[in-house]
This record gives C-alpha cells, sequence and structure tokens, in this order.
C-alpha cells in the first residue's frame, strides 16, 4: 500500500474556489495523491467548498491560508512543502469586476502568478500548471473556425488580458530558466460549487427564489452570444491527464464541445423549472461583451486517455438539482438586493450597514409599492416603516386612525406584495406586546400578548396576519445604539429627570443587525424575540452613561405607579426569551456587555 510519504505532493492554488474545490475533491477521492491548499478567502473562495464537501479532515489534506501577492509568505510555504506539481487557479475571474476594477486583477493575476513561479524555480518544482482561459483568444464571429492553440491571442478585457499575460509569463519560464511548464485554457465551466454570480448558477438560484433572470439582451443582439461549455469535472480530468501525459513548455485548449448561444442555456434553464420566457429580464450587454468563444482540443486528445465527456443536458439538471438540493452553501454567497421601507431611524441604519437602498414610498400606496418592487426586482424588503409615535407611544393614544392604517393595513399591503413575488421580507416588530416576566421563564414567541395600549393592539394585530405569509417577523425592544442620534433609547431617557428602575429586554441595534444579515442569508420565516440576552432597566443604563460618557448627568429613580400616572399609554416592562433565536446559533451577545461596549463607542463619537 502506498504511504503517505510516497504520494505525489500537489499544491493547488485557489483551492477553495469552484474548479479548485472540484479538482481537490478529484485527487483526493480519485487520483490517491497529497494536496496542499493555498488560497486567500476571497468572496470566491470563502473555504466553504473544501467543508461542504468532507475533505477538510482528509489525511492527505493540508490548507494554507496566503495571498499569492505575497511573495515572502509564498517562498516560505513552498520551502516547508517543498511541492513535485503547482495547479495555479489562484485568480479574480468575473469580467464585469474587472472592468470596474481592472488593477486587482493584474495584481493577483499577473504579480502573483509571478511569484509562484519564482517560488517554483527555487524550489524545483517539477510540473507548474497555469490555468488560464479560452478568452484570451478574443472574440469570434459566426463564420471563424475554433480558435487552436497556435492562434495569435486577442484579449478584451481587463480580466482577459491579465489571464493571456500570466501564461505567457509562465511560458517565458519554460524557456528562459528551463521551469517544466504547461498552460491550459478552458471553456466556460459549471457545475456544483460555482459561484451564484456567474450565469448558469445565478439563473437556477433566481428561478429558485421565483425570481427574473438577468439577460445580456438587445434589438440587434437578443442574447445569441455564444460560449463554449465544460462540465467542471470533465475539466478536471483533464488537467489530470496533463499532470501525467502532457509535454512540457506546450498549450493545451480543454473544450466542452457545447457552444450555445445564452438564450439557448436560458431556455434550457428555464425548462429545468418548468418556467417560460416571461422570467427573462433584458437588461443592456455589458462594455466589450465579446460575441462568440469557441476553441479546439484536438491538440489534447492526442494526450488525454479520457475520450468521453458528460452530456449537456443531463450535466445541466444534475447542476440545477444540486442548486436546488444546497441552498444553505449559496444563500450566503449570494449578493441581496435589498429594499427598506420606512426613512426613519432604524430604517436609515440598516441601510447603512447593509448597502440596502432606502424607499420613501408609502407603504399605504399599494400601486406606488407595487411599482417600486416591479423596478427594483429586491430580493429581500425590510419594513421599518411604522408608527411608533414622537416623542412616545402616546402620540398613538391621539392618532388610532394613523397608527391602525400604517401598523396594520400597510404592512400587510407590504407582506402580500412580497408573497405574491416570492420576495423575501422582513418585518420589525415590538416586544412590547407584553408586561412581565411570564413567571420568570420569559416571554416566548408563541405567548399571546398580555399588555394593551393603541400601539400594541395595531402591532399584534399585523403579526397576526403576517404570520400566514411567510414574513419573517423580529420582536425588538427599546433599541440602543452606539451613536448619538434622537431616536437612539440612550439620548431619549437621557433628557429625563425620572426613570423607572424595572428590569427590560433590549435590543442593541450593532448586534440586531448582524443576526438581521444572516437570518437573511439562511431565508428564515417565523417569529424572533430579538433582544440581547438578560435584562437591564432604564436606570441602569443611565448609570452606565453617567459612569462613561457624562459623570455629571443627574436623575432620579421613581416606581412605574408614578409613571402610569403621567403617561396616556401604560408602558411595557417586560423579559422576552430568546432561546428560538440561539437554537440557530444567532444569539446576541450579554445586554450587560453589549451595552458598555455600545456606552464606549458612543463616547467616542460624541466627539
Amino acid at each position: 500500500m502506498e504511504t503517505k510519504q510516497n504520494k505525489t505532493k500537489v499544491l493547488v492554488t485557489g483551492g477553495n474556489g469552484f474548479i479548485g474545490s472540484n479538482f481537490i475533491k478529484k485527487l483526493l477521492l480519485e487520483k490517491n495523491v497529497e494536496v496542499i491548499n493555498l488560497d486567500n478567502e476571497t468572496y470566491a473562495g470563502r473555504g466553504e467548498n473544501i467543508k461542504h464537501m468532507k475533505l477538510e479532515n482528509h489525511p492527505s489534506y493540508k490548507y494554507y491560508k496566503a495571498d499569492i501577492c505575497d511573495k515572502k509568505k509564498i517562498e516560505k510555504i513552498f520551502q516547508e512543502e517543498n511541492p513535485e506539481v503547482v495547479v495555479n487557479f489562484a485568480a479574480e475571474s468575473h469580467v464585469d469586476n474587472s472592468i470596474e476594477n481592472p488593477l486587482v486583477f493584474v495584481n493577483t493575476n499577473i504579480i502573483g502568478t509571478g511569484n509562484l513561479l519564482e517560488a517554483s524555480k527555487n524550489n524545483k518544482v517539477k510540473l507548474f500548471i497555469q490555468i488560464s482561459t479560452d478568452e484570451v483568444y478574443g472574440s469570434l464571429t459566426n463564420d471563424s473556425p475554433l480558435s487552436k492553440e497556435s492562434d495569435i491571442l486577442n484579449p478584451r478585457s481587463p480580466y482577459s488580458s491579465s489571464k493571456a499575460s500570466a501564461e505567457q509569463l509562465a511560458i517565458s519560464y519554460f524557456y528562459t530558466f528551463k521551469l517544466p511548464v504547461i498552460v491550459t485554457r478552458s471553456s466556460n465551466n459549471y457545475g456544483p460549487y460555482q459561484h451564484p454570480e456567474k450565469l448558469i448558477p445565478l439563473f437556477t438560484t433566481n428561478l429558485i427564489d421565483g425570481k427574473k433572470v438577468p439577460l445580456m439582451y438587445s434589438e440587434d443582439n437578443p442574447g445569441i452570444n455564444i460560449r463554449d461549455w465544460i462540465y467542471v469535472d470533465d475539466n478536471c480530468e483533464a488537467i489530470w491527464q496533463l499532470i501525467t501525459n502532457g509535454v512540457l513548455g506546450e498549450v493545451y485548449n480543454i473544450s466542452g464541445g457545447n457552444e450555445k448561444t445564452n438564450i439557448q442555456i436560458t431556455k434550457k434553464i428555464l425548462d429545468n423549472f418548468s418556467m417560460g420566457e416571461e422570467m427573462i429580464k433584458k437588461i443592456p450587454h455589458r462594455k466589450g461583451h465579446d460575441f462568440r468563444y469557441a476553441i479546439s482540443d484536438e491538440k489534447l486528445s492526442k494526450v488525454s486517455q479520457v475520450k468521453t465527456k458528460k452530456d449537456f443536458e443531463s450535466a445541466l439538471k444534475e447542476t440545477v438539482d444540486w442548486y436546488k438540493n444546497n441552498q444553505s452553501w449559496w444563500r450566503p454567497l449570494k449578493k441581496k438586493n435589498g429594499l427598506i421601507f420606512g426613512a426613519g431611524y432604524m430604517g436609515h441604519r440598516i441601510s447603512e450597514e447593509l448597502g440596502y437602498e432606502l424607499s420613501r414610498v408609502n407603504i399605504l400606496d399599494v400601486k406606488e409599492v407595487e411599482k417600486i418592487l416591479e423596478e427594483r426586482n429586491p430580493d429581500v424588503v425590510i419594513n421599518c416603516a411604522g408608527k411608533t409615535g414622537r416623542p412616545n407611544v402616546d402620540w398613538c393614544e391621539d392618532n388610532k386612525e394613523d397608527t391602525f392604517m400604517s401598523n396594520v393595513s400597510g404592512a400587510i399591503n407590504l407582506a402580500s406584495l412580497c408573497s405574491k413575488k416570492k420576495i423575501h421580507m422582513i418585518h420589525l416588530g415590538t416586544g412590547c406586546i407584553y408586561s412581565g416576566d411570564n413567571n420568570g421563564r420569559g416571554f416566548k414567541e408563541e405567548d399571546k400578548s398580555n399588555h394593551t395600549n393603541t400601539y400594541v393592539v395595531s402591532k399584534v394585530a399585523a403579526e397576526n396576519v403576517l404570520k400566514e405569509l411567510d414574513v419573517l417577523q423580529l420582536r425588538i425592544r427599546m433599541p440602543v445604539d452606539d451613536r448619538p442620534i434622537e431616536r437612539n433609547f440612550i439620548d431619549k431617557i437621557k433628557k429625563y429627570e425620572k426613570l423607572i428602575d424595572d428590569q427590560n429586554s433590549v435590543t442593541v441595534v450593532p448586534d440586531l443587525i448582524k443576526v438581521i444579515k444572516k437570518l437573511i442569508d439562511i431565508r428564515a420565516t417565523g417569529i424572533f424575540n430579538a433582544t440581547n440576552p438578560g435584562t437591564i432597566s432604564a436606570a441602569q443604563t443611565m448609570q452606565l452613561y453617567k459612569e462613561i460618557v457624562n459623570p455629571s448627568h443627574k436623575f432620579e429613580i421613581f416606581s412605574t405607579a408614578e409613571l402610569d400616572e403621567i403617561t396616556k399609554a401604560k408602558r411595557s416592562n417586560c423579559i422576552l426569551n430568546t432561546d428560538k433565536l440561539k437554537k440557530l446559533g444567532l444569539e446576541m451577545p450579554e445586554i450587560h456587555t453589549s451595552m458598555r461596549n455600545c456606552m464606549l463607542n458612543y463616547k467616542k463619537k460624541l466627539k
């Protein structure tokens, strides 16, 4: 039996990414080699692929987090590991991103490759495989012959130009330094673990959520750009064949033999969902959108022992099914297009942190709400709109109709439209629907409201309807923030000369926003008590304020009975049970710890 010491040691860069992780899977499960994975864990390589494949603890696997642009660290890893084969998948690879920020592509794809080549030369690597792309050939016409390895390169985007530069640099090391180098140029890959920004997974995941697919389209070019598609495992096998049988110093095309127009691909994906062209959203073509890529892999066929490739139709269905069955993998990766209703304090804070658009459309105006949902086509809607009263809930007692219209009718209007359009909606509710501590247990999500005033009744009414519409409802309490702002609970109560000392559940806003993001990632629905564990009183909060922020601050303590005598709406003092959130692994920090950190940050921001 072959021992670990006798196995070929293969260093794979970018091994957390789409093709890299699939290649590592093939090496570990089929090829009996030792694998060193080197990855910088950028957005496209979070490290979750290997973990999801259950390979992180494989005895022949070792991992380094490293940036290939860090020359010293790369050299140190090569000296420690002494790999025999290096396969360089590490790259920035999204064309649209290269148009927005081309120098990032120059740095990673050219300079980073140069660092790897230097380390390989210095440590006498036996074979360096540079992974490139068919895009280096540039755009073809319908009548052009298939691109061959001997053709002149004509890259037309910062991405393809950086890849062309990298592979030419690799070939120069073969001729100048005798470093054993092979370059591969593959066509468009597809399959499991591809980032949901790419065409096939983007369209697939959109359709899973009932959203339209964004197809680049114009009257002159109605989605007829052509790409050749190869299933990722076929590409990985071809790379292995070149490791074992390839000729040094040569370039090899790796083709899928599946030329398809973008509209053809779109229709095939739609067919897998039994959906029609009404699910296509036509968008403008990107700058410099190449018309056709198509390559010949006749040269590869002379050295590869594998002659068959996966049938496109069946492989596409397998891919679509994989995304349907592995939503926990791709949902955290997918960029969310969010829309927030309610331009008040909470709306602004969440918009600021999550980068979601803040709408000023009145949620009572059904036509305007429907219009903006159609125009923006959001993945997520957060409802922060509603009447809470200014300066406090006493206002609601004098404005009952406005309170019920906004808090009940408006919320139902928005939830109904989101349900119809299959948009994930988050609704900010309140824990003020309770009073007391529920015999020391704290109130759970299923407990009935035991408190009443106009504001509470309106929020309970909305909550009961939204239960039926798959809305994520978050009950928050007395939101405390780490910045001076009028609606912050700290700023509200520091104006009062007298405060009660009753214990309450409280929500620290920065902690809440982190939880909201994670709940969006898993597309959670239902009701959750969204407060920090533990309890604190208004008086204790101001005591912390006095200790940390303003030692000269003064206040007196008075009773709840005295408070009730001077207010129109009876105030809620209650404790919520947060076990449901904790079971998801999303428990917020304990309230006294979080409140102290909040006050420290608050003091810094006052300056």
